[in-house]
């Protein structure tokens, strides 16, 4: 349906920013759509959980060598705190029951809500970050699957934190700037009137994927093209790690349409069913990450969910042959003893 663009009409930087919600969305269908995002967010946010939790607490020891796995670890912090704030700030989008009573608490500047409205844009900005590494991590394992290891060692702790510093380049401008709500869909949501007008968040946004999008395009296309060429055994090993990084890349791409659209457009995309869509463009890959990295490692899935591995038992034997000689005849006796060693467990990692 057609929305009008809200324009707030102030003075003074401080002045209260009143807004008429909108009553032709239908209120129960508003709140299904917030009810069934949430059936898969609120799964999506647990399971990241469990992940971080998994790497770096509970099997820290087994994965900390692992520089694509700690890098995704960052991912799953990430992830889950851009699904705290969406749950947060979305009721407030589809529960239109609420937005007339609501609403005239929302009409003063905001201090929380640009907290998380900085926490939102910070985070997206760490995402193309983390999607830079993780692709730059799988074409150097299958260029370089014997010095891979060694190489990423010692810069990782600085991989690590330049995902989360990095983004404070572009926290500035909004940090500055007042944060208020407009009328979205039957509910309010946030926006802000920049301080510096060429700073945007969408257009710095932008840069960042656009970034991260030259790299996965370069980095994907080179790693898969050397997995084909890598002997079947090594091609085994690697390719179940780079699918998932091929998943991540997909998602990211179509993440990158709509923020071309927003960063050149929106004032009409803002209200429009096209933010829907960005909303849940992030929710793929927020969500359908986690998903398809317990799917493609069993290693990964078995520690997670408290499941053994499937093992199985070795077992050696060694023929040993001993000779004597008896005597004056030179007859000589064979002895075979076989030596039996206890079973031992190899474990099978799909």
């Amino acid at each position: 349906m057609p929305e009008t663009i809200f324009r707030p009409n102030i003075t003074n930087e401080n002045d209260p920013i009143v807004f008429q919600c909108n009553p032709e969305y239908d209120q129960s269908v508003e709140v299904i759509k917030y009810l069934l995002q949430a059936v898969y967010l609120v799964p999506g946010g647990l399971l990241n959980i469990l992940l971080a939790i998994t790497i770096l607490i509970r099997h820290r020891e087994i994965y900390k060598t692992s520089s694509f796995f700690m890098i995704y670890s960052t991912d799953c912090i990430v992830s889950l705190l851009l699904i705290l704030a969406d749950l947060v700030v979305r009721a407030l989008l589809y529960f239109t029951p609420l937005c007339p009573i609501l609403a005239p608490y929302f009409y003063e500047p905001l201090f929380v809500f640009k907290i998380v409205m900085i926490l939102l844009n910070h985070c997206k900005a760490s995402k193309s970050i983390i999607q830079i590494f993780l692709v730059l991590n799988r074409m150097t394992c299958v260029l370089f699957p014997l010095k891979y290891g060694n190489a990423w060692k010692k810069p990782l702790k600085f991989v690590i934190a330049s995902i989360f510093i990095v983004p404070f380049s572009i926290d500035w401008n909004l940090a500055i700037s007042r944060v208020y709500m407009q009328p979205t869909f039957g509910g309010f949501y946030m926006e802000y009137i920049k301080k510096v007008t060429w700073a945007s968040q969408s257009r710095f946004q932008l840069i960042f994927i656009i970034i991260a999008l030259g790299f996965t395009v370069v980095c994907t296309s080179i790693t898969f093209y050397t997995l084909i060429m890598l002997p079947k055994r090594i091609r085994n090993v690697e390719k179940s790690l780079s699918f998932a990084s091929a998943y991540i890349s997909m998602s990211f791409i179509v993440l990158t349409v709509f923020q071309v659209l927003f960063a050149f457009f929106s004032s009409i995309f803002t209200t429009s069913a096209v933010f829907g869509y960005s909303l849940l463009s992030y929710d793929i890959l927020n969500v359908g990450s986690p998903i398809i990295m317990i799917c493609v490692s069993k290693k990964l899935r078995c520690h997670v969910f408290g499941r053994k591995e499937k093992k199985i038992k070795v077992t050696r034997v060694f023929s040993l042959t001993g000779q004597s000689d008896s005597g004056n005849n030179n007859e000589r006796n064979h002895r075979r003893h076989s030596a039996v060693v206890r079973p031992v467990n190899s474990t099978i990692d799909g």
